[in-house]
């Protein structure tokens, strides 16, 4: 298609992640020029993704799913959310290797995350757990939720998966894999 039209457009959009299940759709986005794809991974933790009802993502290799859509030339960002009910202490290291030690197995990159410490909102709203509406600023000291979790653990948690994901290093690595 993108060569018979000619374009020089490049598309990016937003999909699950069992968009790796279907071949032929990849293809079409490729010929099409799509380059990049948005995943909402939203978490490595079984209990999580149930409970934010990601049922799809509980049932593949989170890994071998992003490998797949890359091999069509596709950029897999990646977005994740820290501070589930269900997150045990040991969540921000789990997160922070879906990026380093579990990659290079698979040889694949994730040049880009985008992590988030909003857990489901509706569910916080009728619990009266929302603090206010947010601001979308991710980098900041102020929570807009009441977390299950020590709200300190999970600011410093959120802080240290960024640090580690994005060092030069890391960063850098993940760029070139891909």
């Amino acid at each position: 298609m993108r060569g018979q039209y000619k374009t020089s457009f490049d598309f990016n959009t937003e999909a699950s992640l069992n968009l790796a299940d279907d071949p032929e759709l990849m293809q079409l986005m490729k010929d099409a020029g799509f380059v990049s794809v948005f995943l909402g991974i939203e978490t490595p933790d079984l209990p999580g993704l149930i409970a934010c009802n990601k049922l799809q993502n509980t049932r593949r290799s989170l890994l071998d799913s992003v490998a797949a859509i890359q091999s069509y030339g596709m950029q897999v960002m990646g977005g994740f959310i820290l501070g589930f009910d269900t997150d045990r202490d040991d969540i921000f290291d789990r997160h922070g290797r879906v990026y380093s030690e579990e990659r290079h197995s698979h040889r694949h990159g994730w040049p880009a995350a985008s992590h988030a410490r909003n857990p489901v909102i509706p569910a916080l709203g009728q619990e009266g757990r929302i603090l206010d509406a947010g601001h979308g600023d991710n980098t900041g000291d102020k929570l807009n939720f009441l977390p299950n979790m020590d709200a300190a653990r999970l600011l410093e948690g959120y802080r240290s998966v960024l640090k580690r994901i994005y060092s030069s290093s890391a960063y850098y690595e993940r760029v070139k894999l891909y």
